[in-house]
């Protein structure tokens, strides 16, 4: 079964392990649908339609994203949250990831 995924979680996943290179302007996020995985290599189909194939170094960390709820979150854990900002300056979150005890989900 396909599964619709959040590849911005995975791929700056990816990025961070280096940290020179996740400052580098090479960085790419992508959203879309994984078709294939090996154990080197993610398949997806981006949200534009467009398939890519992208390594996997051995040490990267991969993240599975779970549904949780706002209650569930407790103070002093990592997150990283996306969020529009109103003209007033106001923010609202499209969503939130947050780690478990102990993982900081990727930034």
């Amino acid at each position: 079964m396909k599964r619709i995924v959040t590849l911005t979680l995975m791929l700056a996943a990816l990025l961070a392990g280096s940290p020179a290179f996740a400052q580098s302007d090479l960085s790419v996020r992508l959203r879309g649908t994984i078709d294939a995985v090996t154990a080197q290599s993610v398949t997806v189909t981006t949200l534009t339609g467009q398939t890519l194939t992208i390594a996997v170094p051995a040490k990267a960390p991969v993240m599975d994203a779970s549904k949780a709820r706002l209650r569930s979150i407790k103070p002093g854990r990592k997150a990283m949250i996306a969020a529009t900002k109103a003209p007033d300056g106001t923010m609202t979150a499209q969503f939130i990831t947050v780690g478990k005890p102990g993982v900081t989900p990727p930034m």
